[in-house]
């Protein structure tokens, strides 16, 4: 035995690849003594016991083999091929020969006696298959005591696979299906057949050549034969899988020939000669050859066969010798395919040039196959061309006809005009050449078009058919890639270039509205058919589109009240109750001769019902802005017999949804029985209380007086101002304001997070030194009894986990919530805690009212006004769910609109200098790169089978782990415990240029979400001699205190080291003016939050803030990730949404790619 050629070989991946020939070239032999000719080490590895077995692999071409023993624990990737085996490791051995590990798993795990362990890894059938049939596949490995063999399933999503029998006694010839989760599987074995695909030549359906499989070589024919297809007893034929598809497709042309081709559920009757007929039959067999052209896997390569007699019918066509053929690769044309024309004028004559253009370049002397089709044209090569557009085609025949140009004498121009130029422009594009002196040609300026569309039904179907009409020309066809319109004028030829951009968005808007319209690729008309859109308001919703945008609309055959036109539900306001305490009104709509209140139809849940349809035929719809209003307005409402009933909050709140639904629901007169109603917008601007030692900003000024107006009407609300706008500074001044006018007044609870106490408590020292403060936490509450009035008690969240009596007895006239976020939780014992508290009002402070959804606002509008919502489950049936499917909450805003203050740094245009924000973008060190790709192709491979396994539903907690030690690798691979990685990070590096560049200068925030790195980072400083402050989750509040002060007073203190968790609020820390965050996370209003903590009030720098990031990693798609879920909830008040709860299984997967 020998070992030839060990040949090293770098991969992409986590290992340097060795690939070892098989024993005595023998393809798939080995044995323990040749592997140990291999190792070249001086470790006796036959001593080193290492019994492995299989672990999840990567790919049908790639395994991982493990070995273990009590004292020792390692993997190898193995691809076994015919020329020899690739051994991979990860301890990035060099060479000669494979490495120790490699060595031992290898020794330990080949049998005794069998040599050709190896040899069931491979299949030369399974690994030459194309990769999208690999991907219908899943694999698990048997193992016995001298044998590895690779079973194939089916992957669930793909339910049975064709052409997969179940065993080995399968007879060779069958095609089997198979249902994966009952037995293994394996390729079924037998000669694939040779097909031939042939066009018979001046044969039509729906005036569109087609195509037929033949089993048979035409070089052999001697009879007459016709295609497979026609066979009486057919029989099984074994074809790869992109013949199968393709015979499938031919089997619907001659379906489509028969009339019996099915759309949708209908059988369509295709007998009239109308022209709509045709143009179905025409759509539907370019979109059959559009598939047959668009196939993935595999060219289709066609016999274009000519008969001097050609065939009736497709079961007509026959193969047989005589005429001529020519065969080629056929290649779709599509969108490559454009005509061109120029009109030259000329002293004696006019002169209009065609030419045509494919991927851009002009075709010199085109040639196509038949003199009286223009369907297949040649290309270099012997290839062939399918013009999949039956109007191209008809001009390119055309234009073949006059030999691509065409002589117009003067006497002729009005008649070409119309009967040709007219034709040519409405489709393709046509440049006009005048002559430079006395020329009759008049350019006039663009004008916008009258825009009519007629929409009609035609058998089965509904037609849409929209003209344009340029003032002065005649109505044509919306062609958005069309040439100018032309017209004969006073022996002159006047043209004017379309509003392409106008006609290409009412292309646009018609193909947006429905799936299978956007799919058409026939321009001007579309059709839809009939089951696809009865019993909806699909065309309601289409007419009143067309209305708004001032597009006239004409129907025809359609009847209002009919199955697909059905007529809107009218309300009528039958009656108002209103009391000190109560806002009633009804509703009523008819229908069916019936009355039926709008509070018994949707309590009946009729609402649900896309249309109603009566016994007599006729059918109703609820308006879709309807449904919602009212859905928004019963989130709050009360349903009492033929009553809607609302409190005054809640009429408070639903004024713009009552104003919608009917004027009469909102007027002076019934404001009138509300008298604290007009004291809202009677409250005066508030005047800074003596005892405030500050000057409030105009924004500032106008939120302590909506705060005033929440306390006039007893209601409550949520001062959302964008970070360091200075809320504490209005809570403060609104408090002062309080009880500078009811000195007497019960205490006031600010309730915060622990982190904040040292803030609020310097807040008070710096703008209010005379209200006596109280820390109501810690140990030393236990002397506190009560609380005097006109104090301002401070305490935590935390204090609302456990014995809180004193709080709940104590009656207070302000609860204030700082970071208000922390209750967002309504299942929480804090909340529950907190909704304990007495108070006369409830004022809830944070810069992130929404973290994990529109939920969160449920818990936190909840507290400070109790009963504005009716209760959880409505309001998560309402919005929740509609949020995280992306669904407007246009609705959800109106109701709480009032009751939410919300000013971004831009909209208050505060005087802060500038601010920038950057990603960079860093490729990671080399080994790094390994080690991240590996954790990677193991964790995505750990959760496809989760997802695919019995507990699925464990499957986003799996990930979620895994995302995060992928982070971890990004910032460096140390941070992954108890493995041993190196520290060598790209990130790291970037702080040694950050201390040697920017630190001498400027002072930096770095901020981390992982202390772990914040330790490594600060080990650097210290080795650097750089002063820093440092804060995370483990520091109490006087550390925090000393922390922050050392940055902010010592000019000698360069960098602050901060957990994004724990410092991202309540911070200010406007000495700094670089911010660096080294590793992005989920929630990106975090992200924002750190970058506040200096850009607030008070900075008179430039703020730079950056967010490092790794290429090609997990961080990457995050923030993709972040830019395409961002909108969840926007619409209500402008903030981020949690991402990991809008994952679906495509986006988790997509992270691990």
């Amino acid at each position: 035995m020998k070992n030839k050629n060990i040949e090293q070989q770098s991969e992409v991946n986590t290992t340097n690849f060795v690939m070892v020939p098989w024993m005595d070239n023998t393809p798939f032999q080995m044995n323990r003594p040749y592997i140990l000719t291999l190792y070249k080490g001086d470790i006796d590895v036959t001593k080193s016991m290492l019994y492995g077995y299989f672990d999840s692999f990567y790919s049908l071409d790639e395994f991982r083999l493990v070995g273990s023993s009590p004292s020792e624990h390692t993997q190898i990737l193995i691809r076994p091929k015919p020329g020899g085996l690739g051994v991979g490791c990860d301890c990035g051995w060099g060479g000669p020969g494979i490495c120790e590990h490699a060595a031992k798993v290898l020794y330990w795990n080949l049998p005794r006696e069998r040599n050709f362990f190896f040899k069931g890894l491979y299949d030369k059938n399974i690994h030459g298959l194309p990769k999208a049939f690999k991907d219908m596949l899943s694999a698990r490995i048997d193992r016995d005591s001298d044998r590895v063999s690779l079973r194939l399933t089916a992957h669930k999503d793909y339910g049975l696979v064709f052409n997969l029998a179940s065993s080995e006694d399968e007879f060779p010839d069958r095609w089997s299906y198979v249902c994966s989760w009952y037995s293994d599987l394996r390729l079924g074995v037998g000669e694939v057949e040779k097909v031939s695909y042939v066009v018979p030549l001046g044969s039509f359906i729906g005036g569109v050549p087609y195509v037929l499989p033949f089993t048979s070589i035409p070089g052999s024919v001697t009879t007459n034969m016709t295609s497979y297809l026609f066979d009486k007893n057919p029989g099984d034929k074994f074809l790869d899988p992109a013949d199968r598809y393709w015979e499938g497709l031919c089997r619907q042309m001659v379906a489509l020939y028969d009339d019996k081709y099915p759309l949708g559920n209908e059988i369509v009757d295709l007998h009239a000669d109308d022209d709509i007929s045709q143009i179905k039959k025409q759509q539907i067999m370019l979109r059959f050859w559009r598939k047959m052209l668009r196939c993935p896997d595999k060219v289709l390569r066609v016999r274009l066969k000519y008969d001097y007699r050609p065939a009736y019918s497709p079961a007509d066509a026959r193969l047989k010798r005589g005429g001529w053929e020519v065969e080629g690769d056929l290649y779709l044309a599509g969108e490559n395919l454009r005509v061109k024309a120029h009109l030259h004028e000329g002293k004696d004559c006019w002169q209009l040039k065609f030419l045509l253009l494919y991927k851009g370049a002009e075709v010199q002397a085109p040639q196509f196959y038949t003199e009286n089709q223009s369907f297949f044209m040649q290309l270099p090569g012997g290839d062939m061309l399918f013009i999949d557009d039956v109007d191209l085609e008809r001009m390119i025949h055309n234009m073949r006809v006059v030999n691509y140009l065409l002589t117009i004498r003067p006497q002729d121009l009005r008649e070409f005009l119309v009967q040709v130029l007219t034709q040519v422009s409405g489709r393709h594009r046509v440049h006009v050449h005048a002559l430079a002196k006395n020329s009759r040609v008049q350019k006039l300026a663009p004008t916008l078009p009258r825009v009519t569309v007629e929409i009609r039904q035609e058998e089965q179907s509904i037609v849409i058919m929209p003209e344009v009409h340029y003032e002065g020309f005649p109505k044509c066809n919306l062609a958005p890639d069309s040439g100018p319109l032309f017209r004969y004028l006073d022996d002159m030829v006047v043209y004017m270039e379309r509003t392409s951009i106008l006609e290409a968005q009412v292309d646009g808007l018609i193909r947006d509205y429905h799936e299978s319209l956007n799919k058409q690729e026939h321009t001007g008309v579309w059709i839809i058919p009939l089951t696809q859109i009865m019993l909806t308001s699909w065309l309601n919703v289409l007419v009143e589109t067309f209305e708004k945008q001032g597009i006239a609309v004409n129907l025809i055959n359609i009847a209002a009240g009919s199955s697909i036109l059905p007529k809107a539900l009218r309300w009528e306001l039958v009656d108002i109750k209103v009391t000190e305490s109560l806002f009633c009104f009804s509703m009523t709509t008819n229908f069916a001769d019936k009355s039926i209140a709008v509070s018994e139809f949707f309590d009946q849940g009729m609402d649900r019902a896309p249309v109603l349809e009566s016994t007599e035929g006729e059918c109703v719809y609820l308006r879709a802005e309807e449904k919602l209003l009212f859905r928004s307005l019963f989130m709050a409402a009360a349903l009492e017999h033929k009553y809607v009933v609302l409190t005054p909050v809640q009429y408070f709140a639903a004024q713009k949804l009552l104003k919608q639904i009917d004027p009469g629901l909102v007027s002076n007169d019934l404001i009138g029985h509300w008298p604290a109603f007009k004291q809202m917008e009677q409250i005066d601007p508030v005047n800074t209380p003596s005892t405030v030692t500050a000057t409030l900003r105009s924004y500032q000024v106008e939120g302590v007086r909506w705060m005033r107006g929440m306390q006039a009407q007893g209601w409550g609300g949520i001062l959302a101002d964008d970070m360091g706008l200075g809320k504490t500074l209005q809570v403060i001044t609104l408090l002062e304001h309080y009880y500078t006018h009811k000195p007497a007044a019960k205490p006031s609870l600010i309730v915060i997070p622990t982190s904040l106490i040292f803030n609020w408590q310097n807040e008070y020292n710096k703008f209010a030194a005379s209200r006596r403060v109280v820390v109501y936490h810690g140990t030393d509450r236990a002397v506190i009894t009560n609380f005097e009035p006109g104090t301002v008690v401070l305490t935590t969240y935390a204090m609302f986990l456990g014995e809180m009596s004193l709080l709940e007895k104590t009656p207070f006239a302000y609860l204030i919530l700082d970071e208000s976020q922390n209750v967002k939780n309504h299942k929480s014992k804090r909340y529950k805690g907190i909704v304990k508290i007495t108070a006369d009002h409830k004022i809830a402070m944070t810069g992130t009212p929404i973290e994990n959804g529109v939920s969160d606002l449920y818990a936190q509008l909840s507290i400070v006004n109790p009963g504005l919502f009716k209760d959880y489950t409505t309001f998560n049936r309402l919005y929740q769910k509609a949020a995280l499917q992306g669904q407007p909450l246009h609705a959800l805003q109106r109701i709480v609109e009032p009751f939410i203050l919300r000013r971004t740094k831009k909209q208050v245009a505060i005087e802060l200098p500038e601010k920038t924000e950057t990603v960079l973008y860093m490729d990671m060190l080399p080994k790094q790169r390994k080690i991240y790709d590996k954790y990677r192709k193991i964790f995505k491979n750990e959760i496809q089978g989760n997802f695919e396994g019995e507990n699925s539903s464990r499957t986003k907690f799996i990930a979620i782990e895994a995302l995060t030690k992928l982070r971890q690798l990004c910032a460096s691979p140390a941070l992954l415990k108890d493995v041993g990685l190196p520290e060598d990070a790209v990130k790291l590096d970037f702080v040694d240029e950050i201390i040697t560049d920017v630190v001498p200068e400027h002072k930096v925030l770095i901020f981390s979400f992982f202390t772990s790195m914040l330790k490594l980072v600060r080990e650097r400083l210290t080795s650097m001699n750089v002063p820093f402050s440092y804060l995370d989750g483990e520091l109490n509040s006087s550390a925090r205190a000393r922390a922050v002060d050392q940055f902010q007073q010592d000019e000698g203190c360069r960098v602050f080291l901060i957990s994004l968790k724990a410092g991202g609020t309540g911070l200010n820390l406007t000495a700094a003016n670089y911010v660096y965050i080294l590793d992005p996370w989920w929630n990106p209003a975090a992200e924002a939050q750190a970058i506040d903590r200096c850009y607030r009030i008070g900075q008179q720098k430039h703020v730079n803030a950056y967010k490092v990031v790794c290429r090609d990693s997990v961080e990457e798609k995050i923030l993709a990730l972040q830019n395409k879920k961002k909108k969840i909830v926007e619409d209500v008040i402008l903030e981020e949404s949690n991402l990991l709860k809008t994952l679906d299984k495509q986006d988790l997967l997509a992270l691990f790619d």
